[in-house]
């Protein structure tokens, strides 16, 4: 039988687990002699605003390790009307935007 744990402390753990495992991935794929980028995901505007807090955890444990963000969250905050189904899911123009986004954030690391 499993213990009972607050899901807050699930949740800390996963968040501890998950970025564990990018800093591993990134100390294997760098000693491959690969470049990794991380890369904030897209939110909506206003789910930028509501978990403002949870961002930055997620922002200082990954500096932390070493594997920032090569842009801030906030550069990847796009109006509501650009979301299709979900606070993840980018309509054609939200896509567009994004990749030109990321062309550009990128390409500063690779010229």
């Amino acid at each position: 039988m499993l213990p009972k744990i607050k899901l807050s402390q699930k949740l800390s753990d996963n968040r501890y687990n998950v970025i564990n495992f990018l800093s591993n991935f990134e100390n294997k794929m760098t000693k491959q002699g690969v470049k990794v980028f991380f890369v904030p995901p897209p939110y909506k505007q206003t789910i930028l605003k509501q978990n403002q807090k949870y961002i930055k955890y997620i922002t200082t444990e990954l500096e932390k390790k070493g594997i920032g963000y090569i842009t801030p969250p906030s550069r990847y905050a796009f109006p509501d009307s650009l979301f299709f189904d979900t606070s993840y899911h980018l309509n054609k123009i939200g896509v567009d935007k994004r990749t030109k986004y990321l062309i550009k954030d990128i390409s500063k690391y690779i010229n």
